[in-house]
């Protein structure tokens, strides 16, 4: 299969303004159901917006979708406190801090394994930091917490708000018993005006 280029030659879209059904697999039923039944239903609701790349050109296949919201991001309960705290000027410092996180995000099973979700993360970072929409300072998602899902984002730059998955489960008020189905994972956009 030749290369993809997003910006080139895929039309980056709204899901909700599609007049077809949608047609995507990114291998995982979770996200595939999202997508097909919920992701209209929480734009309906102002709960989420979902946008999607699909090819330009015959078979005008969808490559990826992702889902984003409005959301914050606390340090209060990390150990990063202090580090990140020290990049703020004292006046700025805040309890949490804006962001926006992509809460969905899947890559059509055809089309991966071709560095397509690196593209569209880069492709996030670079949609809000372009005249800072949303007044956001971070990218949040919660990765599945399965060892190929924590190495794309780390490779896409994300790091753990949580030093190690205790502090996490202490955070969430979770058991240390209990499995940790997502990690917590930041972008901060800051680093791309360096």
């Amino acid at each position: 299969m030749p290369e993809i280029n997003l910006p080139i030659d895929c039309a980056f879209k709204i899901l909700a303004d599609l007049s077809i059904p949608l047609l995507f697999d990114c291998g995982h039923s979770d996200l595939n159901e999202f997508f097909a039944e919920d992701a209209v239903k929480y734009a309906d609701e102002l709960l989420g917006q979902t946008y999607l790349f699909q090819l330009s050109d015959p078979p005008e296949d969808v490559i990826s979708i992702f889902t984003v919201s409005n959301h914050s991001l606390s340090f209060s309960e990390s150990s990063k406190k202090n580090k990140f705290s020290r990049q703020i000027p004292n006046e700025k410092r805040k309890q949490s801090y804006p962001a926006v996180l992509v809460g969905r995000f899947g890559v059509s099973s055809t089309y991966s394994g071709r560095g397509l979700g690196c593209q569209v993360m880069d492709f996030v970072k670079a949609w809000f930091l372009d005249k800072n929409k949303t007044g956001c300072r971070f990218i949040m998602v919660d990765a599945y917490n399965t060892t190929k899902v924590i190495a794309f984002y780390q490779k896409c730059e994300f790091e753990f708000l949580y030093a190690d998955e205790a502090e996490e489960k202490s955070a969430r008020q979770l058991p240390m018993t209990a499995q940790l189905a997502t990690r917590s994972m930041f972008f901060d956009l800051k680093t791309l005006r360096s």
